[in-house]
């Protein structure tokens, strides 16, 4: 295939991604983006919440768990697996990458890594995931932490790095519903 032929696939590819995006971001509510997002073939489960503002990477690769939020302005790089769990609460403006650059490679190639969030699990505003990361059921991440690794289940974490700051109360029993129409949706 020669030159021009590939590059009006990507940039068509692109556009389509572009689209993709902006349709998300126009509807109202979050029940119609769930709609939209499970048409790529997303497991996306029951009473999702999907604030505006939402940003994808790629519109393939994404898992979230029944009663699950991601708040206004939340980025998903979504270019490798990410798994989000139930009853998961992503605070606002907090970016989750699956993808980064090799920095000891001489092209400065893409690695993907899967992203695994568990089941009632809160990422507090601001937050930024690295590729690879695991984040057990019950772990918060505090505002403004950087998690990369292994964060076990029930801790609390903060800081840049994310490091552990105490334990948490492992009886967890509540039900997330933050699946707005239209006041901050």
């Amino acid at each position: 295939m020669n030159r021009f032929r590939i590059r009006c696939k990507v940039q068509f590819g692109l556009f389509a991604i572009f689209l993709f995006r902006f349709v998300l971001n126009v509807l109202p509510g979050s029940g119609l983006r769930v709609a939209l997002l499970r048409l790529p073939g997303n497991s996306i489960g029951r009473n999702v919440g999907l604030h505006r503002g939402l940003w994808i990477t790629w519109p393939m690769n994404i898992s979230i768990g029944d009663n699950s939020t991601l708040n206004m302005g939340t980025f998903l790089d979504s270019r490798a697996p990410v798994h989000i769990g139930s009853n998961t609460m992503i605070g606002h403006r907090c970016s989750i990458y699956s993808a980064s650059h090799d920095l000891n490679e001489g092209s400065f190639g893409t690695v993907k890594k899967a992203v695994t969030i568990g089941s009632r699990v809160v990422i507090f505003p601001h937050c930024l995931i690295m590729p690879g990361t695991v984040i057990e059921d019950g772990a918060v991440l505090l505002p403004g932490s950087v998690a990369s690794g292994h964060l076990a289940a029930f801790e609390v974490y903060g800081g840049v790095p994310a490091k552990r700051l105490r334990s948490r109360m492992t009886e967890q029993s509540y039900s997330l519903d933050y699946t707005y129409w239209f006041p901050n949706s």
